[in-house]
């Protein structure tokens, strides 16, 4: 039995063609394909939150994705810390997403 699902595509593509959610095992395999690029080489933090992101999305936790989880959970904060006040979450965030894209620019096209 495959794990693809049909997905519903973000409002300004929906109409152009129906679009199939990759299978996790196809997930798992672009990460290990990014995480091994030179992008990618030494961003430990990107990385770890690349993995993170994955991996709970797989499991079916994509709703516990917040700043507060991700700040504990990937860098380490204490229990206090307070995403509201503390800019790392959305720092590494925007670092990881010009990281993607510089990957799927070259080394992922």
């Amino acid at each position: 039995m495959s794990d693809r699902r049909e997905f519903e595509p973000p409002a300004e593509l929906r109409g152009a063609e129906t679009f199939a959610q990759p299978s996790a095992t196809d997930v798992r395999a672009e990460l290990e394909r990014i995480l091994a690029s030179r992008s990618f080489a030494r961003a430990g933090r990107a990385s770890d939150l690349l993995k993170f992101l994955v991996g709970e999305t797989l499991a079916g936790m994509g709703a516990r994705l917040k700043g507060y989880t991700i700040g504990v959970e990937v860098f380490g904060r204490p229990a206090d810390f307070d995403p509201q006040t503390d800019p790392l979450v959305r720092v590494e965030a925007g670092r990881l997403r010009r990281r993607l894209f510089a990957y799927y620019a070259a080394e992922g096209s």
